[in-house]
């Protein structure tokens, strides 16, 4: 198992803000774990979430 990640680490890796991590994840597109009100993001998840992203050209786009 990867390294969890909070929502603001991920949006820093990311270099995005944390809103559109946090809508990445209510539209599930980008797997999320939940304990309680804490969300944590595998590390891996998120890279096989940007590569696929860089792919289609469409880089955070679809979580609106």
């Amino acid at each position: 198992m990867s390294e969890l990640l909070t929502v603001q680490e991920a949006a820093s890796k990311a270099r995005v803000c944390t809103m559109t991590v946090r809508r990445a994840i209510k539209s599930e597109v980008l797997p999320s774990l939940r304990f309680g009100r804490a969300i944590r993001i595998e590390e891996e998840a998120l890279s096989h979430y940007l590569r696929r992203e860089r792919n289609t050209g469409k880089a955070l786009e679809v979580a609106r």
